[in-house]
């Protein structure tokens, strides 16, 4: 099996000057570079580069993956943007971790696995970004995910407690659902993470309540705030420290076990549901079957005739398919299906198209004809 490496980087809260788009394409000439981003695919070689540090120099969002089973989701943020120390529990384990970068915190989810996938998932880094634009107004999505990968391919202590479930999990998010997909996170896992969230809705009209209630400095604070990083997305700022000044998520009452041992509990449900259904579509196709096998013997002696339009005509697939229910409708009088069979076969033995199309005890009636 070839090799298959994908990269992508995005510069989300400032964009890359010309300098920089330079510099970036000494690290390849064959990648798609604008003022926004980086993206390159590889088969064969690799990135001449260090992608942390690509990220820590120009990026803001980067997503890694290979077939053999190895992917990366990272983001820089801020420092003055996000809580590092309520974030850091959440990132320190194998499969997550936090580094600070200067100005930037850089939150990375890359687990470990030593068995490729079954199946390709293809992800692009713009379904993934909602998710930074959240942990930037203070939603702990990405940081649950984190604890979330870790507990799924680092292990976990059955008693440990699971962690607040953010509100925005009761009904994941196309974003959610991207990640969980690229980290081959189970539905039936999700379906148990969503059960624990708190059903909060945000309201902007509360929002607003708050920032008119802040004194005079306070919201000076904020314009200078601006005026100083005017890349910043100041609304999202705004939003995060309403949101530590509110905070919404209860303090989960499972434990990691039973948070696992409910998605065993999903899947078997799921599993059970899809049996009782393939079971219904089984017993509603066999008695269409019936139903259309009497109709055919009731038509007699004009089935037969369909079946001689039909290769008149050329038509062998619905030939054959007619042929194959003649067969089944005179199962209890099959001398008198092998006698009139016997002459189609003899009339049109020169249609070798219709004979491939048959099954071979049907090909095996008036072969030797002459």
């Amino acid at each position: 099996m070839s090799e298959y490496q994908y990269y992508e980087f995005a510069a989300l809260d400032r964009p890359l000057t010309r300098q920089e788009m330079a510099e970036l394409r000494e690290v390849s000439s064959r990648a798609t570079i604008t003022a926004t981003g980086f993206q390159n695919e590889y088969e064969w070689g690799d990135l001449r580069a260090d992608a942390d540090e690509l990220l820590e120099t120009y990026f803001d969002a980067h997503l890694y993956y290979a077939n053999w089973g190895a992917q990366t989701v990272a983001f820089r943020v801020p420092k003055t943007s996000v809580d590092v120390k309520s974030l850091r529990p959440w990132f320190n384990g194998d499969s997550a971790g936090m580094r600070q970068s200067g100005k930037h915190v850089i939150l990375t989810i890359s687990p470990h696995t030593d068995e490729p996938p079954d199946e390709w998932i293809d992800c692009a880094l713009g379904d993934l970004v909602p998710l930074r634009a959240a942990l930037l107004e203070g939603d702990l999505t990405f940081a649950y995910l984190a604890w979330l990968t870790s507990a799924v391919y680092d292990g976990f202590n059955d008693e440990d407690g699971e962690p607040p479930v953010p509100p925005a999990l009761a009904s994941p998010s196309a974003a959610v659902q991207a990640f969980a997909e690229l980290m081959f996170i189970g539905k039936d896992l999700m379906a148990a993470v969503s059960e624990g969230a708190p059903a909060v809705v945000d309201d902007p009209g509360h929002v607003r309540d708050w920032v008119n209630g802040l004194s005079a400095k306070e919201k000076d604070r904020w314009l200078q705030r601006a005026v100083h990083d005017p890349h910043v997305p100041l609304g999202a700022e705004i939003k995060a420290a309403w949101r530590r000044a509110h905070p919404t998520q209860a303090r989960s009452s499972r434990t990691a076990g039973e948070l696992f041992e409910r998605a065993e509990a999903i899947k078997r449900q799921r599993l059970e549901q899809q049996a009782r259904e393939r079971e219904l579509a089984k017993q509603r196709a066999e008695a269409e079957r019936k139903e259309h096998l009497l109709n055919l013997a009731n038509e007699g002696d004009s089935a037969w005739a369909r079946l001689n339009r039909s290769l008149q005509l050329g038509d062998y697939d619905s030939a054959a398919a007619l042929a194959v229910d003649l067969a089944e409708v005179y199962a209890a009088k099959w001398g008198e299906f092998t006698a009139r069979f016997s002459v189609i076969r003899t009339r049109y033995k020169k249609r070798s198209a219709f004979a491939r199309r048959l099954p071979e005890n049907l090909k095996a009636i008036g072969r030797n004809q002459k």
